[in-house]
């Protein structure tokens, strides 16, 4: 994603098990990450990582003035499936 707002959302494609990864970068001011139902918002300056369940955790980032791009690391369960791999559980103990 490439100098836009992420209003509020879940991910559905993924599994709640499994964190997403969200690496920013470029050159802005004033960019945050909010997770509104935790209370929580992060400055989210260029370079900053975050790992979290995109599934379970509702989520997203405002406007800048700048550029930015937002890339992505995540998993989809059709992945698994179409590579016949068992997907991973919460570790119970």
């Amino acid at each position: 994603m490439v100098n836009r707002c992420s209003p509020y959302h879940v991910d559905i494609n993924g599994k709640a098990e499994w964190f997403d990864q969200l690496l920013t970068v470029g050159q802005y001011n004033g960019l945050d990450m909010v997770f509104p139902r935790q209370r929580l918002c992060l400055q989210y300056e260029p370079g900053t990582m975050v790992a979290f369940s995109g599934q379970l955790i509702i989520h997203g980032a405002g406007d800048i003035t700048g550029d930015q791009a937002c890339l992505a690391w995540y998993m989809q369960r059709k992945v698994h499936s179409a590579l016949g791999i068992s997907e991973c559980n919460f570790v119970m103990s």
